[in-house]
């Protein structure tokens, strides 16, 4: 299994700031939308990656310029094999 990860060991999460996202104080890059019918937005942390991509076509797009930029890469995530 693969998912999306922030990639540390190219970037600094600060440079997320470039990109539009804010920092809060509970250790998250918020980039978020305000549309009439929700909040699409992305989270990204160390550990973490969330997105909520009900109606925003921007979030897509700013996710694709993450990845595009190197800022966002695949990680091999192992599933645990029962024995």
């Amino acid at each position: 299994m693969e998912r999306l990860v922030f990639n540390t060991a190219k970037h600094k999460l600060e440079e997320l700031e470039k990109y539009g996202f804010k920092y809060d104080h509970f250790g998250f890059y918020i980039f978020s939308l305000e549309l009439p019918y929700g909040n699409p937005r992305i989270i990204i942390d160390e550990d973490t990656l969330d997105i909520s991509s009900t109606g925003g076509d921007t979030i897509l797009v700013k996710l694709y310029d993450l990845i595009k930029d190197g800022l966002v890469v695949k990680e091999k995530e192992w599933e645990i094999q029962k024995v």
